[in-house]
């Protein structure tokens, strides 16, 4: 009955999402796993991925027996920050159409790879959210970001 959190979050880093940025070039932000995570990001390293941070409301798990059987299931919650520019280094009306498409990007592979893990589905990439953000909290480095909640239904 143990949950393979930490499998499916390595599966969701191991994913490969790429988009055509405005500049018409072909881009693929490198993935950060939750135990590779950088205290900090140099704007050359961008774009880059951010998988199980934690947001606010953190990163959540719950879990449920089934009264069929002796079977468990989890869900969790996952979220990935994608840092798709340093805000200092262009205009948002430039880095917008970019956080679009890697949403659009996102979204189409967590379709495709809706079994993500054993006994383990993508049941609602919850949401894409474009935005500016701070990261790491506190630091003053703001970044055009696309945040991605990923909910995964796992049986045990």
């Amino acid at each position: 009955m143990a949950s393979n959190l930490r499998s499916i979050t390595d599966a969701i880093a191991n994913l490969s999402i790429s988009y055509t940025n405005e500049a018409g070039a072909t881009v693929t932000p490198t993935a950060k796993d939750i135990n590779q995570i950088p205290v900090s990001v140099a704007a050359a390293d961008a774009p880059i991925r951010l998988v199980g941070v934690v947001d606010e409301g953190g990163n959540e798990s719950r879990m449920d027996f089934i009264a069929v059987d002796d079977n468990v299931e989890y869900m969790h919650e996952i979220i990935e920050k994608c840092l798709v520019e340093s805000v200092g280094l262009s205009r948002r009306m430039d880095e917008l159409p970019d956080q679009q498409r890697y949403s659009d990007a996102m979204l189409s592979k967590l379709a495709d790879s809706r079994s993500i893990y054993t006994n383990s589905d993508i049941v609602a990439p919850t949401f894409c959210k474009r935005d500016v953000i701070e990261w790491p909290e506190g630091t003053d480095e703001h970044w055009y970001a696309v945040i991605t909640h990923i909910t995964v239904r796992e049986l045990a």
